[in-house]
């Protein structure tokens, strides 16, 4: 079994807005906690700041997946539990691919 490294990847939601910020994460953070479960990955929360640990190829999908439900919120329109979950499937299709093309 290979070991994966552990790596941290920092994100600035940009343009920070703390009400596009609220819709993001979702009630109770539950976007980020679904995104984390998925991806495997650890995600810390704090403003407009965004740290995402775990191995690089997890944080990379994570963090795609983090950018386009933030880019949902320009309209200031509560992202839906549909739109989380396409997303992340969406980022969970491309890493599979991905891995099937290093194979």
């Amino acid at each position: 079994m290979q070991e994966t490294q552990a790596a941290l990847k920092n994100i600035s939601l940009k343009p920070s807005n703390a009400e596009r910020i609220a819709l993001f994460v979702g009630e109770l953070n539950g976007n980020l906690k679904l995104i984390e479960k998925s991806f495997s990955v650890k995600i810390f929360h704090k403003g407009d700041e965004v740290k995402i640990t775990g191995s690089e190829k997890d944080i990379k999908h994570a963090s795609d997946a983090i950018l386009d439900l933030y880019n949902l919120t320009k309209k200031n329109i509560e992202i839906s539990k549909e739109a989380v979950h396409l997303t992340i499937q969406s980022h969970l299709n491309l890493k599979l691919v991905k891995e099937k093309r290093c194979n």
